[in-house]
Protein backbone atom coordinates (compact mmCIF):
# COMPACT_ATOMS: atom_id res chain seq x y z
CA UNK A 1 0.00 0.00 0.00
CA UNK A 2 2.69 2.44 0.81
CA UNK A 3 4.32 1.35 -2.10
CA UNK A 4 1.28 2.81 -4.70
CA UNK A 5 1.19 5.93 -2.62
CA UNK A 6 5.08 6.51 -3.55
CA UNK A 7 3.94 5.75 -6.78
CA UNK A 8 0.66 7.67 -7.00
CA UNK A 9 3.00 10.93 -5.89
CA UNK A 10 5.52 10.50 -8.22
CA UNK A 11 2.77 10.25 -10.92
CA UNK A 12 1.30 13.75 -9.35
CA UNK A 13 4.67 15.62 -9.40
CA UNK A 14 5.68 14.38 -13.25
CA UNK A 15 2.11 15.42 -14.00
CA UNK A 16 2.36 19.07 -12.62
CA UNK A 17 6.18 19.76 -13.98
CA UNK A 18 4.59 19.08 -17.20
CA UNK A 19 1.61 21.89 -16.63
CA UNK A 20 4.17 24.78 -16.50
CA UNK A 21 2.27 28.61 -16.30
CA UNK A 22 4.20 28.53 -20.45
CA UNK A 23 5.83 31.89 -19.69
CA UNK A 24 8.72 32.37 -22.39
CA UNK A 25 12.25 31.47 -20.76
CA UNK A 26 14.63 34.16 -21.13
CA UNK A 27 15.81 33.20 -24.85
CA UNK A 28 12.19 33.88 -25.43
CA UNK A 29 11.74 37.39 -23.83
CA UNK A 30 12.39 39.33 -26.82
CA UNK A 31 8.77 41.12 -27.54
CA UNK A 32 10.11 41.24 -31.36
CA UNK A 33 7.66 39.00 -33.43
CA UNK A 34 8.77 37.18 -37.00
CA UNK A 35 6.77 39.59 -38.38
CA UNK A 36 8.16 42.80 -37.52
CA UNK A 37 11.49 41.34 -38.31
CA UNK A 38 10.33 40.10 -41.66
CA UNK A 39 8.90 43.64 -42.45
CA UNK A 40 12.18 45.64 -40.89
CA UNK A 41 14.31 43.30 -43.52
CA UNK A 42 11.97 44.23 -46.28
CA UNK A 43 12.21 47.79 -45.14
CA UNK A 44 15.88 47.94 -45.50
CA UNK A 45 16.19 45.69 -48.58
CA UNK A 46 14.02 48.49 -49.95
CA UNK A 47 16.43 51.26 -48.84
CA UNK A 48 19.15 49.93 -50.04
CA UNK A 49 17.90 48.85 -53.62
CA UNK A 50 15.48 51.72 -54.51
CA UNK A 51 13.06 51.17 -57.56
CA UNK A 52 13.48 48.22 -59.63
CA UNK A 53 17.27 48.28 -59.57
CA UNK A 54 19.11 45.21 -58.84
CA UNK A 55 22.24 45.21 -56.89
CA UNK A 56 24.95 44.88 -60.02
CA UNK A 57 28.38 44.82 -57.65
CA UNK A 58 29.83 48.18 -59.82
CA UNK A 59 30.41 51.15 -57.19
CA UNK A 60 27.86 53.89 -57.00
CA UNK A 61 27.75 56.84 -59.13
CA UNK A 62 29.41 54.68 -62.27
CA UNK A 63 27.07 53.25 -64.76
CA UNK A 64 25.86 50.29 -63.59
CA UNK A 65 25.36 48.46 -67.13
CA UNK A 66 26.70 47.30 -70.14
CA UNK A 67 26.12 50.23 -72.78
CA UNK A 68 27.28 50.94 -76.10
CA UNK A 69 26.90 54.19 -78.63
CA UNK A 70 26.56 53.25 -82.29
CA UNK A 71 25.57 55.72 -84.52
CA UNK A 72 23.88 58.13 -82.34
CA UNK A 73 22.29 56.01 -80.70
CA UNK A 74 22.77 54.06 -77.12
CA UNK A 75 21.97 50.48 -77.15
CA UNK A 76 21.87 48.47 -74.01
CA UNK A 77 22.76 44.77 -73.44
CA UNK A 78 19.08 42.95 -73.08
CA UNK A 79 20.33 40.13 -71.04
CA UNK A 80 20.48 37.58 -73.98
CA UNK A 81 23.74 36.00 -74.84
CA UNK A 82 24.56 33.11 -77.23
CA UNK A 83 27.33 30.89 -77.02
CA UNK A 84 29.18 30.92 -80.34
CA UNK A 85 32.08 30.61 -82.37
CA UNK A 86 32.76 34.08 -84.70
CA UNK A 87 32.79 32.59 -88.07
CA UNK A 88 29.11 31.88 -87.33
CA UNK A 89 27.60 34.81 -87.01
CA UNK A 90 26.93 35.55 -90.62
CA UNK A 91 25.47 32.71 -90.89
CA UNK A 92 23.11 32.94 -88.32
CA UNK A 93 22.35 36.40 -88.43
CA UNK A 94 21.63 37.50 -92.07
CA UNK A 95 22.24 40.55 -92.73
CA UNK A 96 25.18 41.48 -90.12
CA UNK A 97 28.52 42.47 -90.55
CA UNK A 98 31.28 43.89 -88.50
CA UNK A 99 31.22 47.69 -88.20
CA UNK A 100 34.20 48.05 -85.89
CA UNK A 101 35.27 47.46 -82.50
CA UNK A 102 34.89 49.34 -79.15
CA UNK A 103 37.01 52.26 -79.18
CA UNK A 104 36.74 53.85 -75.61
CA UNK A 105 35.66 52.39 -72.21
CA UNK A 106 33.68 54.86 -70.01
CA UNK A 107 31.83 53.60 -66.94
CA UNK A 108 31.65 56.71 -64.94
CA UNK A 109 29.33 58.42 -67.52
CA UNK A 110 27.27 57.43 -70.03
CA UNK A 111 28.99 56.06 -73.27
CA UNK A 112 28.02 59.40 -75.88
CA UNK A 113 31.15 58.78 -78.71
CA UNK A 114 31.02 56.55 -81.76
CA UNK A 115 31.54 52.85 -80.20
CA UNK A 116 32.06 54.48 -76.84
CA UNK A 117 31.05 51.33 -74.61
CA UNK A 118 30.58 51.16 -70.68
CA UNK A 119 31.05 47.50 -68.99
CA UNK A 120 33.12 45.87 -71.31
CA UNK A 121 36.59 45.92 -72.96
CA UNK A 122 38.05 47.80 -75.66
CA UNK A 123 38.45 46.20 -78.50
CA UNK A 124 35.58 43.61 -78.99
CA UNK A 125 33.70 43.21 -82.00
CA UNK A 126 30.30 44.82 -82.90
CA UNK A 127 27.70 43.70 -85.30
CA UNK A 128 25.26 45.41 -86.77
CA UNK A 129 22.29 45.59 -89.88
CA UNK A 130 21.79 48.54 -91.67
CA UNK A 131 18.25 47.59 -92.02
CA UNK A 132 17.16 46.46 -88.72
CA UNK A 133 18.54 49.29 -86.67
CA UNK A 134 16.85 48.52 -83.05
CA UNK A 135 19.82 46.00 -81.80
CA UNK A 136 23.35 45.57 -82.33
CA UNK A 137 25.69 42.48 -81.47
CA UNK A 138 28.89 42.29 -79.40
CA UNK A 139 31.24 39.55 -79.43
CA UNK A 140 33.26 38.46 -76.41
CA UNK A 141 34.79 35.33 -75.56
CA UNK A 142 32.80 32.88 -77.82
CA UNK A 143 29.80 34.49 -76.44
CA UNK A 144 27.74 37.19 -78.88
CA UNK A 145 25.86 39.52 -76.57
CA UNK A 146 22.41 41.43 -78.06
CA UNK A 147 22.56 45.18 -77.12
CA UNK A 148 18.85 46.68 -77.84
CA UNK A 149 18.13 50.79 -78.47
CA UNK A 150 16.97 52.60 -75.97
Amino acid sequence: MRKCIIIMIGILMLLCAGCGDNTPNSADNNPTTTKEIITTTQEITTTENSGDEQPTGYPSGEVQRLYVFYNDKLYVYDDNKLSISEDKIMEIYEGYELVGNIQKISNQEMPDEQLEASRCEAGLNVYANENKTDEILLYYNDNLYTLVSE
